[in-house]
């Protein structure tokens, strides 16, 4: 049993046992959790990240497949160092552009 002590009056009392964490993701409750589905595959991140896309007018980013979406994520987070946010997001829109590009130009590297 886990109990609380108040220190001013002495008073106990008993609070709920610790919850087990889910093994489905807590966002969409449709795939197991993992951080790649979180960052990338759940529906709810997928919007998201459009939301953030679109506030830089890069949402067109988001027509990459998954994996290629989160190879993306991978190498833009690799970059970062001491940057400030707007030169990361920047960064991070230039890069998934140039992709979005490339697969569009070649298809055996993109989608």
């Amino acid at each position: 049993m886990i109990y609380k002590i108040f220190k001013t009056n002495n008073f106990r009392i008993q609070l709920d046992p610790p919850k087990t964490h889910p093994d489905r993701c807590v966002l969409c409750d449709q795939h197991d959790e993992s951080i790649d589905h979180i960052l990338v595959a759940s529906p709810k991140s997928r919007q998201l990240w459009w939301l953030a896309l679109s506030a830089v007018g890069q949402q067109r980013c988001l027509q990459m497949n998954e994996s290629y979406f989160y190879l993306w994520l991978c190498d833009s987070r690799k970059k970062v160092d001491k940057r400030t946010w707007p030169e990361v997001a920047k960064a991070m829109v230039a890069e998934a552009t140039l992709r979005h590009l490339a697969g569009t130009l070649v298809p055996v590297l993109g989608p």
